[in-house]
C-alpha cells in the first residue's frame, strides 16, 4: 500500500465469527494522494467513500479468510457533477456512481426507470454520511424510492 494509482482495486479478507461488526481504517500515507479511497462491499453492493465514513458497518456470519471487501481509489473529482438535493437528501451522479447523502438507517432503496421497471434494489444497514450505489443504467430520468420503518421518500433523479 502506499503507491496506489487511480482505478487500482485492493481485496481485503476478513475473518469473523458470526455478529455485527465496524470496519475502519487508520489514515496513512495512501489518503493523502490526490485519490478518493472508497471502500465496496460485495455482499451489499455498497461502495462507501471513506472521506465521509470514518467506519462501515456490515453483518458477517462465521468466516475464515474470505473476499468480503475491496478498497478502490478514484481520482478526485473525476467526472463529478454538481451536487444536488431532492427531499433532504443530496445526490451526485458520475459515470458510474450515484452518490447519496443523508441516509437513514436500515433503509430500502429502490430504483426505477422511467417506464417504472425496478433497475436497482440495495439496503443500507446503518446511517451513512455519503452512500455510493454502483450505477449500472443508462443516462435517463430515474425515480429513487427510499423506505425505512420511519418513512419513505421519493426522489426523481435526472442522469446526464
Amino acid at each position: 500500500m502506499g503507491n496506489q494509482k487511480e482505478n487500482d482495486v485492493v481485496p481485503l479478507y476478513i475473518s469473523a465469527r458470526k455478529g455485527k461488526y465496524d470496519l475502519s481504517f487508520t489514515k496513512g500515507d495512501f489518503f493523502l494522494q490526490d485519490l478518493e479511497v472508497m471502500v465496496e462491499d460485495l455482499n451489499t453492493k455498497l461502495v462507501y467513500d471513506l472521506s465521509s465514513n470514518e467506519t462501515i458497518p456490515f453483518q458477517s456470519e462465521s468466516v475464515n479468510n474470505v473476499h468480503r471487501f475491496n478498497l478502490i481509489f478514484k481520482k478526485l473529482g473525476t467526472t463529478q457533477t454538481e451536487t444536488k438535493t431532492n427531499e433532504g437528501i443530496k445526490w451526485t451522479f458520475n459515470s458510474n456512481q450515484l452518490f447519496l447523502q443523508g441516509i437513514s438507517s436500515f433503509t430500502e432503496i429502490q430504483i426505477f426507470d422511467i417506464t417504472g421497471k425496478l433497475v436497482q434494489k440495495i439496503a443500507t444497514e446503518s446511517y451513512s454520511d455519503r452512500l455510493s450505489i454502483p450505477w449500472k443504467c443508462a443516462t435517463g430520468i430515474f425515480i429513487i424510492k427510499l423506505q425505512n420503518a420511519e418513512e419513505e421518500r421519493t426522489l426523481k433523479v435526472n442522469v446526464k
